[in-house]
């Protein structure tokens, strides 16, 4: 987002009037540690602790970057008003149209058979960002297929 995009998203020139400034630091702190908000709707008073739990089990960090994390954000929370009211109107709830995983996944069947009876099973364990593009899941779909089931055969 351009800054002057961002001046028009923080609702025109609010963001630039002083008397605001510390409401809106509170609704871009919201916005950007929302995933902390959903968890915590009162994120902005909890203690260190509490934080800590939530970017430990969020990020893969060394625990002296851990405290620099909570660090920041109690920083930042110190000033910021967020008992202001809302400078901007938040968005209307996105009605999510989205199918589930396996509604995106085709089944595909096949079987392999080994002649001395015995089975392998594998398990593979995909960690990837969160995203409603479709196209993220089928490309590893269609990658997967590629590589595990496909043969030179196929």
């Amino acid at each position: 987002m351009s800054p002057a995009q961002e001046s028009r998203h923080l609702g025109g020139r609010s963001n630039r009037d002083k008397s605001k400034a510390r409401a809106a630091l509170a609704e871009g702190i919201r916005e950007h540690y929302s995933e902390l908000f959903k968890l915590y709707p009162d994120a902005h008073q909890r203690d260190n602790e509490a934080l800590r739990n939530f970017f430990s089990t969020h990020t893969k960090v060394a625990s002296a970057t851990l405290e620099l994390m909570v660090r920041t954000f109690k920083t930042a929370v110190s000033l910021a008003d967020f008992d202001a009211p809302l400078l901007k109107t938040p968005p209307a709830a996105k009605e999510k149209t989205t199918k589930p995983l396996t509604a995106l996944v085709p089944k595909v069947e096949k079987e392999v058979h080994s002649s001395v009876g015995h089975s392998i099973n594998i398990n593979i364990q995909l960690t990837i960002p969160a995203t409603d593009d479709p196209k993220i899941y089928d490309s590893f779909f269609a990658a997967m297929k590629k590589h595990l089931l496909e043969t030179k055969d196929d």
